[in-house]
């Protein structure tokens, strides 16, 4: 039999027809003689806790022989506690040219089905990337894009598009993006998960075999993904997770981050620099790679207050902190004072330690754009701040607090705008003005009060006590109501 283009891979606890949904969508929506050229792998990783309706499954795929080149159902003989653990274990059944690993909360649609056909029979680009929506158990969405392009179809090395992503937001689109299996080298993989931890270790795997190679993006919507209660903050999952993991609650946004920049550093695929340029962007998130870690690393400190088993060994901190000051020496007086409160931390009252833990918070975790990515900040010509970037530098005006942020935005953004100017390493120093800056106080940024953000706080929690009570007395009577009517 002829090697299958694709491998169409499917990591899936079973649960409530997520399978068939998923499928059915691909089935209804993918070309046929790339389906015919398409191997499936259904692979189960039973949870104790999931009841799985094993012969409604089995029979839905029998239906589906005719349809694929060839269809294998696995059952996993242990539980893998992670989407990635369950990923790369069913991954090794492929043999496909291209890989395609889909999460089985996903709904494909028909235009972005389309496109892939399109991209699989005559590739442009070694890989390609699609766009997604996202979508809740009710069928709500907020209509926000994971990722922003100009253009519908545009270029890009996959390290610089994993760089204005970011990792932790880039794994969440499994089933987006789609690549030769030769690159997603087994060793490596089970290398990163067993040293770094497992949580985007597909996305570091690939960082380390694919580098530079370029990636098509389409801003086409090839799924939607359902929205979990962890997107919205729910920590449920992860408090489960971390408990029968034996890790600590923020592990995959402090160890497992730090521990795969690393990993990527000491191989050679990525610098502190690089570090310092990322950006974690999703949708209406927008924060430096660098400040994800910061503002997890703080919780997890702040838990260990009221949790001994969440707090962090000597040890332990110092491999953070010291990643932090290699990446993010521009943080060196954050750094001082996490190191301060970890020492309070450890012996103090939680009062002492919430007058030190207070100005760190205000640094690293304000909404503002304008305030948040100020570090990015690395020099000044006449009215113009210089920023990193994934891209090289870039050049705004010092009085935009908000309007440059596009720029970090946009995935394949334009090189000069009304906002910015863009500019590579080697082109930094010959940076000049073109026309005499008009006065002095154009030197200066734009101000932002800093303390707004305390005062809007105050306001809304005397807003809060004011009509919580009431509210929630209301609530309740619609309830109680609701349920004697039958509504």
């Amino acid at each position: 039999m002829i090697d299958p283009r694709l491998s169409l891979v499917i990591p899936t606890t079973g649960t409530d027809g997520s399978v068939i949904r998923s499928l059915e969508s691909i089935v209804h929506g993918l070309d046929p003689h790339l389906l015919s050229r398409t191997e499936l792998i259904v692979y189960l990783n039973r949870h104790p806790e999931v009841h799985v309706d094993l012969e409604k499954i089995e029979s839905y795929l029998k239906t589906l022989v005719r349809v694929f080149q060839s269809v294998d159902f696995k059952i996993s003989d242990t539980l893998h506690l992670t989407a990635e653990a369950s990923a790369c274990a069913a991954s090794a059944f492929a043999k496909g040219e291209y890989i395609w690993i889909v999460g089985d909360k996903r709904i494909f649609l028909p235009e972005g089905l389309r496109q892939l056909a399109k991209f699989l029979d005559a590739p442009p680009a070694p890989c390609a990337y699609f766009n997604s929506v996202r979508h809740d158990r009710n069928g709500y969405t907020n209509e926000y894009s994971s990722t922003f392009l100009s253009e519908n179809l545009f270029q890009i090395p996959y390290k610089r598009l994993v760089q204005k992503i970011g990792i932790n937001f880039m794994s969440t689109n499994m089933g987006t993006w789609i690549f030769p299996r030769k690159y997603l080298d087994a060793e490596i993989w089970k290398g990163v998960m067993q040293t770094c931890g497992p949580h985007f270790s597909h996305v570091t795997t690939l960082l380390a075999t694919m580098g530079e190679t370029q990636v098509v993006c389409y801003s086409v919507h090839l799924t939607i993904l359902e929205l979990k209660p962890y997107h919205l903050g729910g920590g449920n999952e992860w408090q489960r997770y971390a408990e029968i993991a034996k890790v600590y609650l923020y592990y995959p946004w402090t160890f497992g981050l730090v521990r795969q920049f690393q990993f990527l550093i000491d191989r050679g695929a990525y610098t502190y620099s690089d570090v310092r340029r990322s950006i974690c962007s999703e949708a209406g998130h927008l924060a430096r790679q660098i400040d994800e870690i910061y503002v997890h690393f703080f919780q997890q400190i702040q838990l260990g207050w009221e949790d001994k088993k969440q707090h962090l060994t000597v040890d332990e901190f110092s491999e953070i902190l010291t990643f932090l000051t290699l990446a993010c020496p521009e943080r060196v007086i954050i750094n001082g004072l996490l190191e301060k409160m970890y020492k309070r931390a450890s012996n103090d009252p939680p009062n002492h330690v919430k007058r030190v833990s207070r100005p760190i918070l205000q640094a690293i975790a304000l909404d503002n754009d304008g305030v948040r990515l100020g570090s990015l900040i690395v020099g000044q010509v006449g009215d113009r701040f210089i920023r990193l970037h994934p891209d090289g530098y870039l050049c705004s005006k010092v009085s935009d607090n908000v309007q440059f942020a596009l720029a970090y935005k946009l995935i394949d953004v334009p090189a000069t705008h009304r906002y910015w100017q863009l500019i590579k390493d080697d082109d930094l120093y010959e940076l000049g003005l073109k026309s005499m800056v008009p006065s002095s106080a154009s030197l200066m940024p734009a101000y932002v009060d800093r303390n707004m953000f305390n005062i809007r706080e105050r306001k809304y929690k005397r807003i809060l006590r004011k009509y919580f009570r009431p509210a929630h007395r209301l609530v309740e009577w619609f309830e109680r109501r609701s349920g004697k009517t039958g509504q």
